[in-house]
C-alpha cells in the first residue's frame, strides 16, 4: 500500500484476507480516524466518508470525471491483483482528510497506542490527547466546536443501522433522500411501531472530541 495514493485520492486500505479486509466494517461515516503505518507512525487524521468497498468498485474524481480507481496512474501498481476474488481483494474506505503527514514525517512517541487490526477503537488518552495536539485538532472538552453542515448522522433500532444527514442547527434532516423539517418527523419514518420518539435523543452524530456517539440534541 502506498501512503502518497492514499492521500491523493482520499482513502484507506485493507486487504489480502479477510482477518484484515473485515475490521474496516467498524467505520463508519462521520467517524474520526487516525492512520497508523506499523512500525513507523501516526500519518493523517480524517473523516469517514462511506462504508467499505472493494477495490474494483471504488471510483475518484479525476479532472472532474468519476474514474476507477484501478485506472488511474497508482504508486502501487498491484492493487487490483485480487480484485475479483472477495476474500483477498483489498478493500477501500473513503476519508476526508483533515491532516497529514509525509511518511518521513510520521508522529511516533513512546507509550502511543499500536494494535494489529487495520481497524480498531482508538480509547488511549495519551495519544488521542497528543496526536490531537501533533495534528492541530481541537480536542479540549467544554470549547466551541465548528460543525460543517450537512453532518453525518445515524441511528439504530431493532439491530440495524439507519443513516442520515444533519441540514442545519435548526434540525432539519435528510433520510433516504428525502428532507424533514425536524428530528422527529425523520425519526417516525424509522420507528412505526413507536408511539412517540425524540428525534433529538434518537439521531446521534459523531464527537469529533469524545470519538462517541452522542444525542444530536446533547
Amino acid at each position: 500500500r502506498n501512503w502518497e495514493d492514499a492521500v491523493k485520492y482520499g482513502f484507506i486500505s485493507a486487504g489480502g484476507g479477510k482477518w484484515y479486509s473485515n475490521t474496516l466494517s467498524l467505520l463508519y461515516p462521520g467517524a474520526r480516524i487516525f492512520v497508523c503505518i506499523p512500525k513507523i507512525g501516526y500519518v493523517g487524521v480524517g473523516i469517514v466518508k462511506e462504508e467499505s468497498v472493494r477495490v474494483k468498485e471504488f471510483n475518484v474524481d479525476v479532472d472532474g470525471i468519476q474514474t476507477p480507481i484501478l485506472k488511474t496512474p497508482l504508486k502501487q501498481p498491484n492493487m487490483g491483483g485480487n480484485a475479483d476474488n472477495p476474500d483477498l481483494s483489498e478493500y477501500l474506505v473513503r476519508v476526508d482528510w483533515i491532516a497529514t503527514k509525509p511518511r518521513e514525517h510520521a508522529v511516533w512517541e513512546k507509550g502511543m497506542f499500536a494494535n494489529q487490526n487495520s481497524a480498531c477503537k482508538l480509547r488511549n488518552k495519551f495519544t488521542v490527547e497528543r496526536l490531537s495536539e501533533l495534528f492541530g485538532i481541537d480536542n479540549t472538552d467544554g470549547e466551541k466546536i465548528n460543525i460543517d453542515f450537512p453532518l453525518s448522522i445515524r441511528a439504530q433500532h431493532k439491530g440495524e443501522t439507519y443513516y442520515a444527514e444533519l441540514l442545519s442547527i435548526d434540525g432539519s434532516v435528510r433520510y433516504d433522500n428525502k428532507d424533514y423539517q425536524t428530528p422527529t418527523t425523520a425519526a417516525k419514518k424509522i420507528v412505526t411501531d413507536w408511539k412517540e420518539v425524540n428525534g433529538w435523543d434518537f439521531w446521534r452524530y459523531l464527537n469529533p472530541s469524545s470519538g462517541e456517539w452522542e444525542k444530536i440534541g446533547k
